[in-house]
């Protein structure tokens, strides 16, 4: 879903098969109300949910041992993967976040406005930040 805010546009759902290091920065992924951003905090290899207004980090995925990321992708199976190497050279990449939900094809994955990442399929939450797979 894109809502039309200043300065760019929000991006506020990913679909299944999104590199998430791919979508560009003017379309920021961000909750509806624009509280909220997924950001992927290339200092320590995170996956970052941040709350806007003070900058707080309110959720985070990652591994401090794998602070290179390599890639960061809502699978077309509902999986999202966050794949992360030890060297900017990408020589031993490791999986540094799975939510495990590869039985979900065509998923999507939305920034609630309360700054819940979740995954949707059917319409309903199969995945959240708040509380893992259901």
């Amino acid at each position: 879903m894109i809502n039309k805010w200043y300065p760019f546009p929000i991006v506020s759902s990913i679909e299944s098969g999104t590199n998430i290091l791919k979508i560009p920065w003017t379309k920021s992924i961000k909750s509806q109300n624009g509280q909220y951003e997924l950001r992927i905090d290339d200092h320590d290899g995170f996956l970052k949910v941040v709350n806007i207004i003070n900058n707080r980090t309110i959720w985070q995925m990652g591994d401090k041992l794998y602070p290179y990321i390599m890639n960061c992708i809502l699978e077309r199976n509902g999986n999202l993967v966050l794949r992360s190497s030890r060297r900017p050279s990408f020589i031993g990449v490791n999986i540094t976040l799975s939510t495990n939900t590869s039985e979900f094809p065509g998923s999507a994955l939305h920034l609630l406005d309360d700054g819940n990442l979740v995954l949707v399929y059917n319409e309903a939450i199969k995945w959240s930040s708040k509380n893992g797979k259901s």
